[in-house]
């Protein structure tokens, strides 16, 4: 095992390397876990070989919450990547929309709710999606201290300290 050293004669990648059953188990736990799971890859650490889902869960299999938090993790991961699917922004819904072509704005999750593709706020028929977002914002800062940076111009939100505010940036 090129981990522990411990002598190994199965579980060699088609990359070469090598690894004992403990450390597989323990390195897809900690990936999986962390949620990285679009693409996990050799344990090596430099090596680019992305691991087979079948060969994943025939490591993880002795351990069922595992096996259903890869699956979870794997589905959103599969969501986020793809551009013609979005999750639905209203709060507590698990839902997912799909859009069926790249100018499409008006989408409904698979729960009903309706919503913009492109800013995802309610959906606003034929108002500019900037419109949406810049309402949002001038609702957001009215109760607070918001100016916008001297030099670049970034709006920041005074949160403590002197009157004097740059963003980070500057």
């Amino acid at each position: 095992c090129e981990v522990t050293d411990e002598e190994v004669e199965r579980n060699k990648m088609r990359c070469g390397h090598v690894c004992c059953e403990d450390c597989w188990i323990t390195y897809l736990k900690t990936e999986i876990e962390q949620a990285k799971v679009a693409e996990i890859h050799c344990f090596y650490m430099k090596c680019k070989t992305v691991l087979k889902e079948n060969f994943i869960l025939g490591k993880i299999n002795g351990d069922p919450k595992l096996i259903e938090k890869y699956k979870i993790f794997k589905e959103k991961a599969e969501i986020l990547n793809n551009p013609n699917k979005k999750f639905c922004p209203q709060p507590n819904c698990d839902g997912v929309a799909e859009r069926k072509d790249e100018k499409e704005k008006y989408v409904t999750c698979d729960q009903g709710h309706k919503f913009c593709f492109v800013c995802l706020k309610d959906w606003h028929g034929r108002k500019k999606c900037q419109n949406e977002i810049d309402k949002d914002f001038l609702l957001w800062k009215k109760d607070r201290i918001v100016k916008q940076c001297p030099k670049c111009k970034f709006w920041i939100e005074k949160n403590n300290g002197c009157n004097h505010i740059t963003c980070a940036e500057c």
